[in-house]
């Protein structure tokens, strides 16, 4: 439950059939055993080879970023699905005694049980026991924390329209989910909440960093689906290896060091270690492509990785060359005055030096030419007008970036209710911050 489609575990049957794909043929790394797998067009891997190929993926991703120091803790996200399962894995092996090549780090484990969003799903409980006895017999130590705990990460109360007497904080985070009205609105919301939360629980528990199981294929999906979202100005924190500065505010840093390896890759490992997983159904599941943003990009994806192996490689590669803001590491100054979304923690993409012509200023006309109103009113909330909707919508909606600022539009009740809470309250500190700093200038 810690990524936000689930780890692919959906689509794994349609890959197991592609896996033999390489039978028969020697491998190209001893080209004395028979293949198990095909890696691309030509990469044929035996057994022996392929665990090491595999292996060299994930160390070598974290090599190329140095992040993680020695005796530092390090919290991997587990959802019960494949790819943070081999995750697990894969760090379990490397900091036993038997690496040639021990990992210097701590590690930990996180569970996010989001049944407070899916009430009705049969056997919860019985999957959740599963997931517990899965963490233990890993070694590590485990924490298991729910997802209505983000409301307290900014201390946010909200009142919920379903007529029940008590107001418990898992009937608040329903509330705020499915109020959204789109699966595209849910889905991106879900995984926006759920990365908050896991930064601020990991720092509290004493961890450093976060790990995801974030491998190229669903990075692949993400960087298009992305763009469609809007958010082709967070590609970098997105979807490379580190989120940068992103979530500083509220915890540690998130890690992605599956980011070199595909879903593909990581079926065919959890098939040779017999490594277990639990699946939980989730608001995608059983949905149409059409269903989403997500799952239409999904689909078009991983219908062009059937008969074009090298296209997700194509498509994540592309992330590896785009450039985000990149702030100068110990100048707390140019951090302090970077602007920031208040819901997705990324940089601000809607100020512009000219406010009539940013993407902002356009999605406000579109809105108002949909809803009919012309003349005064797109007037006043294109240049700023002064007027008290005006003057509340600016302070709600000017601490959202695009993206973010489009997923509120399609929200009600409840979820808007938090959102425009969440941003007043960005607002507020930044304010505070504002005054403190211009108190320490004249002190």
């Amino acid at each position: 439950m810690c990524q936000v489609h689930g780890e692919d575990d959906i689509i794994l049957d349609s890959l197991v059939p592609s896996i033999s794909s390489g039978a028969g043929r020697k491998c190209v790394k001893c080209n004395e055993n028979v293949a198990i797998i095909m890696i691309g067009t030509n990469g044929t891997f035996c057994e022996l080879c392929f665990e090491k190929h595999f292996t060299h993926k994930f160390r070598a991703s974290m090599g190329r970023n140095p992040v993680v120091r020695n005796g530092e803790k390090v919290a991997i996200a587990f959802s019960g699905g494949s790819n943070s399962a081999a995750l697990i894995n894969l760090v379990k092996e490397g900091l036993s005694n038997n690496a040639a090549r021990k990992l210097k780090f701590k590690a930990g484990i996180i569970f996010v049980d989001e049944s407070s969003i899916y009430p009705h799903i049969d056997g919860m409980n019985n999957k959740l026991e599963e997931v517990r006895d899965l963490m233990i017999d890993s070694g590590f130590p485990y924490h298991v924390i729910k997802l209505e705990e983000v409301l307290n990460v900014d201390d946010i109360n909200i009142e919920i329209t379903s007529g029940m007497a008590t107001t418990s904080k898992s009937m608040m985070i329903h509330e705020i989910i499915h109020s959204s009205l789109t699966l595209t609105a849910k889905q991106e919301l879900l995984y926006r909440l759920r990365c908050r939360l896991l930064s601020y629980k990991a720092t509290q528990l004493g961890y450093n960093h976060v790990f995801l199981g974030e491998t190229s294929t669903r990075l692949a999906v993400n960087i298009l689906s992305n763009v469609a979202l809007g958010r082709g100005f967070h590609l970098a924190q997105d979807t490379g290896f580190t989120d940068g500065e992103r979530h500083q505010k509220i915890g540690c840093d998130l890690l992605r060091p599956l980011r070199d390896v595909t879903t593909k890759e990581v079926v065919m490992y959890n098939t040779l270690h017999k490594v277990k997983t639990v699946f939980f159904p989730n608001m995608a599941t059983k949905q149409s492509n059409m269903s989403s943003i997500q799952n239409l990009t999904e689909s078009f994806v991983f219908g062009l990785v059937a008969g074009f192996p090298s296209t997700e490689t194509t498509v994540y590669r592309t992330s590896n060359k785009i450039k985000g803001v990149k702030f100068v590491e110990g100048n707390a100054k140019t951090i302090s005055t970077t602007k920031f979304c208040s819901l997705c923690l990324g940089v601000m993409d809607t100020h512009s030096s000219n406010s009539k012509a940013s993407a902002k200023a356009d999605l406000y006309y579109s809105e108002t030419l949909c809803k009919g109103l012309l003349g005064s009113s797109v007037e006043s909330s294109v240049d700023g007008g002064k007027n008290s909707s005006t003057e509340l919508r600016s302070k709600t909606e000017g601490s959202l970036c695009y993206s973010c600022l489009a997923t509120q539009k399609e929200t009600q009740s409840s979820a808007k209710d938090y959102l425009a809470k969440l941003a007043i309250k960005s607002v507020q500190d930044g304010d505070e911050k504002e005054i403190c700093e211009k108190l320490n200038d004249v002190l």
